[in-house]
């Protein structure tokens, strides 16, 4: 059982917390923190966040440009708030530059576009209250 998940494996086995699969030990590095500890994370989504990463810090300066130095879905400027890459958790594609307030905002609704459309229908409603 794994302290984080609280999920039984079987012993020579592993939870990945990002691909969320039971898998063999083998396919987890050490933690270079902890001696004799294994990542949280398997060695293809290690590799694949690195791989998104160097793909985020060639394509930000364009996405700066792009969006004028500004939040996608607010407009702050980069200047007053710093502002973050927005991607897609499952596909790894990335959606533009957002604010810290907007990109958590969206990861509160988990990318749901049909729960932040009822958020939307229930703000609305409720705006001459």
């Amino acid at each position: 059982m794994t302290r984080r998940t609280k999920r039984k494996t079987p012993e020579g086995y592993r939870y990945c917390n990002s691909c969320r699969q039971v898998l063999a030990t083998s396919q987890f590095g050490w933690s270079s923190k902890a001696r004799n500890k294994l990542r949280h994370d398997c060695k293809n989504c290690r590799n694949l966040h690195k791989w998104v990463l160097r793909r985020v810090k060639s394509e930000r300066e364009q996405l700066l440009v792009a969006q004028k130095h500004c939040c996608a879905i607010c407009g702050i400027h980069n200047d007053i708030s710093r502002l973050g890459v927005d991607h897609n958790h499952k596909t790894q594609a990335i959606r533009g530059l957002l604010c810290h307030d907007c990109n958590t905002g969206l990861a509160a609704f988990e990318d749901d576009s049909d729960l932040l459309t009822t958020a939307v229908i229930y703000l609305l409603a409720r705006e001459n209250e």
